[in-house]
Parts: structure tokens; C-alpha cells; sequence
């Protein structure tokens, strides 16, 4: 460690500290209510999830097999919330309709503040300084409806249903600006590194997705001994924004469903 941290002087960065600790910091919140309004049931529910680490990935392994060292710890910031509110509605005591309503919001910043702009990578020994990537998501918005279905009569219990999605994203995926790799420690301490890469920094990238499924199914008692379920589901993807020149949509996301159920014995 000596040794290493000469190096690191010579260079001017922070030398190694191996009595760092590892912060984890969680918060979780929900709140609920239900209300009851004649055959109509209701609810809106909020949920809350952050999340905040210090020295976060310290003594993990890199993308090169390395152990991450201090200096290469990173601070991850992530905030979650949700806000979710639907209704469940019975109508003849055949038909249930269900709909619900989602919009939720998403900040996460994993960011290297120890040795900027510069990662050291000794080839079988450590990774000194900023990780090889870090990301940056100043937001994700998500809004989601959803639309249920569902009739029993006779010998069938019929379900339909679609649900939509559409989320707004900007976020940008960095390398370090400097990316120093030595082949061993000696190397390392002799400063003869075998491979010197410059990264600019990137840019940030704007990106939509709309989500759409579909699906239809069946519960159909043959007889009193027979059940099938019959079922077809149906989701495509389309995006938009800056990712939509390198995505291609894909359309052929049918999905049957078949199942039997059979009662051998009346137990």
C-alpha cells in the first residue's frame, strides 16, 4: 500500500484509504386508502423508495475482474416514486371491470467524485480511481393505464384486457476520460502503462417507449371432470426519441396460452 500510494502522490490524486466505509442509507414509505362506494371499490396508494450509498462497489470487481479500491468507490443517489390509484367494479354480479391508473418518477445519479476523470487498471491486482462507467439518469416518468375485463356465465369465465405504458427518459452512460491500463504491479510502480485511452465526455441521450398489451382468455369447463384455459396475448414496443435510430420494433409478440385441467377421482 506504501508503494501504491507513492505512485499516487507522484501523480497528484488522492492516495488509498483502506479504513473507508461502505455507506447504505434506505428509506421505504407507503400510504393506502381504500373506500368502498356501492359496487365500486377504490384505492390510491404512494409509494416512496430512496435509496443513498457511499463508497458503493468498494472491494467488488470491475468489469476487468479487478477489486475496486477506495478511491474507485462511486456515490449512488436513487429516488422512486409512485403514485397508483384504480377502481374494481361489479356490475350484475357477471361482469367485474377493473382500471387502474400509475404515474411514477425515477432520479439516479452513480457518480465517481474521488479521483475525477481518471482510471488506473493494474492488470490481476486492483482498479484505482474512477470505474470504468458511470451513469446518469436525471429522470424516468412512467404513465400506465390498464383496462380488465372480466364475465362469468355458465360454462365460461370470459377475460379481456389491455394495458398501456408510456415512459420518458433521458439519461447518458460515461467512461472515464482517462483510462490508464498497466499489464502488473511492477509495471504500475514503474508508470509504463501499455495502453492510454481518451474519452470525451458523452452526451446525454432523450429516449420514449410506448408499451402496449393485449390479451383475451377462457375458462371453459367441458365437463364436470375437464377445464381448459384458452388464452392470447399480444405486446409490441415502439420507441421514440434519440434510441429510435438504433432499436428496431418488433411485431411478432404473440403469445397462446393453453392449459387443461383434469379430475381424475372426485377427491
Amino acid at each position: 500500500l506504501g508503494a501504491v500510494n507513492q505512485v499516487l502522490r507522484q501523480l497528484g490524486v488522492p492516495e488509498e484509504d483502506p479504513t473507508v466505509k461502505f455507506v447504505d442509507d434506505r428509506d421505504m414509505a407507503l400510504i393506502r386508502g381504500d373506500i368502498q362506494w356501492g359496487a365500486h371499490q377504490l384505492f390510491v396508494r404512494y409509494n416512496l423508495f430512496s435509496l443513498r450509498e457511499k463508497n458503493y462497489l468498494v472491494g467488488e470487481t470491475s468489469i476487468l475482474g479487478n477489486p475496486v479500491t477506495p478511491t474507485g468507490g462511486s456515490d449512488y443517489d436513487l429516488r422512486d416514486h409512485a403514485i397508483v390509484g384504480g377502481v374494481t367494479s361489479v356490475f350484475r354480479a357477471q361482469w367485474v371491470n377493473e382500471a387502474l391508473f400509475q404515474f411514477s418518477t425515477l432520479f439516479m445519479s452513480a457518480t465517481q467524485p474521488k479521483l475525477p476523470h481518471a482510471t488506473l487498471s493494474i492488470t490481476g491486482f486492483a482498479d484505482i480511481g474512477n470505474g470504468a462507467v458511470s451513469m446518469e439518469l436525471p429522470y424516468e416518468r412512467r404513465w400506465q393505464i390498464r383496462e380488465n375485463l372480466a364475465y362469468t356465465g355458465g360454462k365460461h369465465q370470459l377475460k379481456f384486457g389491455a394495458d398501456y405504458n408510456f415512459i420518458q427518459a433521458r439519461s447518458r452512460i460515461g467512461t472515464a476520460r482517462r483510462w490508464i491500463i498497466f499489464p502488473n504491479l511492477l509495471a504500475f510502480l514503474q508508470l509504463t502503462p501499455t495502453l492510454v485511452q481518451l474519452f470525451p465526455d458523452p452526451p446525454f441521450v432523450s429516449a420514449k417507449w410506448h408499451l402496449v398489451g393485449v390479451f383475451g382468455q377462457d375458462q371453459w369447463r367441458v365437463g364436470q371432470r375437464l377445464t381448459l384455459n384458452l388464452g392470447l396475448r399480444y405486446d409490441v414496443e415502439v420507441t421514440a426519441g434519440e434510441v429510435s435510430v438504433i432499436t428496431e420494433t418488433d411485431k411478432n409478440n404473440v403469445q397462446p396460452r393453453i392449459g387443461l385441467a383434469y379430475q381424475v377421482t372426485p377427491r
